[in-house]
């Protein structure tokens, strides 16, 4: 029942989307295994408009100031979201996050760290690619175009605006981490190789 509830909330959001905004989704994700989904973040809308862009049911890392939210506790829960300390240790998430990579779950992170204020594409966090370099998962860009038009965190209500979004090909750990660099550095090219790839996700929407 978990599930189908899932899925029928997925598709009638989507409808919904697809009459509001004309939003439209271009790519797909590895139908299988763990990856790290990775996308820019211009509005509170963009869970949203990721879960309906994928076919599998993903978790969402998010930080916890949004945890006391009463309105919204029970979906977040009901979406088994991670959420990341602001303050004090991660050990928590790190633990539960990596349990789902090893199970197969798919994770969605947003490497900026936080919703851009201005639209555009923010500094990559390279700390936000740990859990990938860790696990060794491939990491799966993603561009959300349109959203911040519709949607900025300063609005109080969303306006229709063409949503589009296009998924880009998984990136492999090795790829992303290359071995022959130390850790911190490995992060910092991979940080810099995922931005790259962003932005020619959105030069092509």
């Amino acid at each position: 029942m978990d599930t189908l509830a899932y899925w029928t909330f997925v598709k009638s959001t989507t409808m919904l989307f697809r009459l509001y905004f004309g939003y439209r989704v271009y790519g797909a994700v590895p139908t299988r295994g763990p990856f790290i989904l990775a996308a820019n973040h211009t509005s509170y809308l963009d869970a949203f408009l990721v879960g309906g862009a994928i076919r599998r049911r993903v978790r969402f890392l998010m930080t916890d100031l949004f945890a006391n939210m009463r309105s919204m506790v029970w979906f977040f829960e009901w979406n088994r979201v991670i959420y990341v300390k602001e303050e004090g240790s991660n050990r928590q998430m790190f633990r539960e996050a990596l349990d789902s990579l090893e199970v197969g779950d798919p994770l969605c992170i947003f490497p900026e760290g936080g919703i851009s204020n201005d639209g555009k594409l923010q500094p990559i966090m390279p700390g936000t690619l740990s859990l990938a370099a860790r696990k060794q998962v491939p990491v799966v860009p993603m561009y959300v175009k349109g959203a911040f038009n519709a949607f900025p965190r300063t609005a109080r209500f969303p306006k229709p605006a063409l949503i589009t979004i296009r998924i880009g090909e998984p990136i492999p750990a090795a790829d992303l981490f290359p071995p022959n660099l130390s850790r911190s550095e490995a992060l910092d090219f991979g940080a810099a190789l995922l931005d790259s790839k962003l932005r020619e996700l959105a030069e092509r929407i």
